[in-house]
């Protein structure tokens, strides 16, 4: 997304860096600008999506809007993934490879989220 932004030279409107001018004339072309981030934003994901940022004025508060709600999903995640990767165990009567495979899974989900793994 922040190619699309970069490219189309809205990156400083998404972010907040260039915020709305006070003169009439010079928010007209920043409304635009701001219209077709907001646009970008919005289309770029799937319509199960669009509910979250429905009553969001401007291409900032879309990306903030989204950056909070992702973040704390990535928060719940990496906590499910962690006691999940802890909380395995092997079976007396199991053989080697089943624990093994759901280890690397857990490793792989782990990784996706970019958490590390303290030594203990």
């Amino acid at each position: 997304m922040e190619m699309i932004f970069l490219n189309k030279d809205l990156r400083s409107i998404v972010d907040g860096k260039n915020v709305r001018p006070s003169t009439t004339n010079s928010q007209i072309g920043w409304d635009k600008r701001d219209q077709r981030a907001r646009t970008s934003l919005i289309t770029s994901f799937r319509d199960n999506k669009m509910h979250l940022v429905t009553n969001v004025k401007t291409s900032k508060e879309v990306w903030d809007t989204l950056a909070t709600i992702f973040e704390t999903q990535d928060i719940t995640s990496n906590v499910i993934a962690t006691t999940c990767f802890y909380s395995q165990k092997m079976r007396e009567i199991e053989s080697v490879a089943k624990p093994l495979s759901s280890f690397n899974v857990s490793k792989t989900q782990l990784k996706a989220i970019r958490t590390t793994m303290a030594y203990e």
